[in-house]
């Protein structure tokens, strides 16, 4: 796995040709660099870890697979709003999204999994818990065969939640099992730490090739004013107000 300071590559191929008219679906004007080197690397079938930063795209880096070469792509998340949320941008490109989780009631569960296992569907969106029980009771072995990509999404959470969340665990052996040695694993984060990143190798079994991007941001001032009385703080954010560039 290279340092962290790696050069940022481009990748052409007649895949990109394909790209082109999916962006304006998801609202893109133009790819960034690091989106360009994840498609490519991914379009090789290599196993990516890409750290970029809030709102920087990540979710376009599934969603063009998906709609540009007819990937079908298993999102992993960890949070439920954040998975609703995702699955609703999806359907809103085209996509036919679908998500799995503990609000589902037996009857959507059901009906989603009919229409996985017939292929009417692009993106899944499922919590780790849910993924971790296809695996033990061998519903991803049937799945698997279908599938184009698996996206593990915040992926730090892997490694910051396992104390409460045992499933982020219990995954290691899923996703390191043979059946998967096949399967291109997108990794994404904003805030995945260096000592996080060779335990998930490890227990993963697998290397990644990586595309980072700096994670600051210039445009954002984080300050802390002591002030005395609730009064002060009404007249400092008035202050503060007078003093943008921009009246929003």
């Amino acid at each position: 796995f290279p340092a962290w300071e790696w050069p940022v590559e481009y990748f052409e191929s007649s895949n990109f040709e394909k790209i082109q008219p999916v962006l304006q679906r998801l609202g893109i004007v133009a790819l960034h660099a690091e989106q360009r080197s994840i498609l490519g690397y991914l379009a090789e079938g290599n196993s990516v870890l890409a750290l970029l930063p809030t709102g920087y795209g990540k979710s376009a880096c599934y969603q063009i697979p998906a709609l540009a070469w007819g990937w079908r792509v298993i999102v992993v998340s960890p949070l439920l709003a954040l998975m609703e949320d995702q699955r609703a941008r999806a359907s809103s490109a085209g996509l036919r999204a679908l998500a799995i989780h503990s609000l589902n009631s037996a009857t959507d569960r059901k009906n989603s999994w009919r229409d996985l296992v017939s292929g009417n569907w692009d993106i899944l969106f499922i919590s780790p818990e849910r993924f971790q029980i296809w695996f033990q009771n061998g519903q991803w072995q049937r799945l698997r065969a279908l599938v184009s990509l698996l996206v593990i999404d915040e992926v730090h959470c892997f490694v910051d939640w396992s104390n409460f969340r045992p499933a982020f665990l219990e995954l290691d052996a899923c996703i390191a099992n043979p059946i998967n040695s096949s399967l291109p694993i997108l990794a994404l984060s904003a805030s995945l730490e260096r000592s996080a990143l060779s335990l998930l190798m490890q227990r993963w079994g697998r290397s990644f090739l990586g595309v980072r991007s700096q994670i600051g941001r210039d445009n954002i001032y984080i300050g802390v004013q002591a002030l005395e009385l609730p009064s002060h703080r009404i007249l400092a954010l008035a202050a503060q107000l007078r003093d943008l560039e921009t009246p929003n």
